[in-house]
């Protein structure tokens, strides 16, 4: 009986230390990206110690299967994607142009085996003052579902900052995309 015991405080305790997704009520969202937004909404976050696929702040409303938004700051040489420290990965370099950006927003979705990646309507984009991009994104996720999605990238503070929408092309991209519109033209990347 102590042993079950004693097992069960220690299962409790380190429960405790684990972080689980959390609801993020609609207004201002300061969180690990290095920007702030402003969500009309509420979304559940997931924390960066079980975010697995890219740096800064992952978002979703319906599961991570029907629709993700990434938030990341980029400083010379990282990734937006999760690797091992080794791992040959598209990093970014500062002074990127606006085209290579595209290349590699589109490349880093390509290295976490999503299929067909292709961009359209690549046009400039109002990122809090500062003259950034837009574009939109097609592909297939793993599970071979056709996405849509909508990127914003820019460049200032020696960071790239980039907003990452990503949804099933079938009801939920259209669903969220005005708010993920209104999600991008909120960025504030005060530092």
């Amino acid at each position: 009986m102590k042993k079950a015991v004693s097992t069960g405080a220690a299962g409790l305790a380190l429960a405790g230390c684990v972080e689980t997704m959390s609801a993020v009520p609609a207004g201002p969202l300061d969180g690990d990206a290095g920007f702030t937004v402003t969500l009309q909404d509420d979304w559940t976050r997931v924390p960066a110690s079980i975010n697995m696929i890219t740096r800064g702040d992952l978002l979703t409303r319906d599961g991570l299967t029907l629709n993700q938004l990434h938030l990341i700051s980029l400083e010379d040489g990282e990734s937006l994607v999760r690797a091992a420290k080794d791992a040959d990965v598209p990093v970014y370099t500062a002074g990127m142009s606006a085209l290579e950006q595209v290349d590699l927003v589109t490349a880093s979705l390509q290295r976490l085996q999503y299929a067909d990646v292709a961009t359209a309507n690549v046009r400039p984009q109002d990122f809090d003052g500062t003259e950034g991009t837009r574009f939109d994104i097609t592909g297939k996720f793993r599970s071979g579902l056709d996405f849509r999605g909508d990127v914003a990238v820019a460049e200032a503070g020696d960071k790239m900052h980039v907003v990452v929408f990503l949804a099933p092309a079938a009801h939920y991209y259209d669903s969220d995309a005005g708010e993920v519109a209104g999600i991008i033209a909120s960025a504030d990347l005060a530092e």
